[in-house]
């Protein structure tokens, strides 16, 4: 479990330090929306950058009491390895992180 709660929270940490980062290089407004043919159609403060680092890190803490509860109906709360939940977890939890960055990349114009 502290494995787990570890990788994730520091995968969600990384993640607003990214926006953080972003959010220093950008112009005040940036494209928040982007209709069916890929045309910027709506802006916003660049401080729209932590939404999604914001519902990661909701994410991540709904996972690690997911797991909390299963490791305890389980009676596993003391084993200190990853369980199959656990490590599809972090998986997910990684591309999550990779799509949000791509986005946020897209959104202050670094990728079109």
């Amino acid at each position: 479990m502290r494995k787990f709660k570890i990788i994730t929270r520091s995968m969600s940490i990384g993640l607003i330090l990214i926006s953080l980062w972003f959010i220093s290089q950008t112009p005040t407004k940036i494209v928040t929306h982007f209709n069916g043919l890929g045309t910027a159609d709506g802006r916003g403060s660049r401080w729209w950058l932590l939404l999604m680092p914001a519902i990661v890190v909701v994410l991540v803490e709904l996972s690690i009491g997911t797991s909390r509860r299963q490791r305890r109906s389980n009676g596993m709360g003391t084993v200190n390895l990853l369980t199959p939940f656990e490590s599809k977890g972090i998986g997910g939890i990684f591309v999550i992180v990779i799509i949000t960055v791509g986005i946020m990349l897209q959104q202050i114009g670094w990728v079109h």
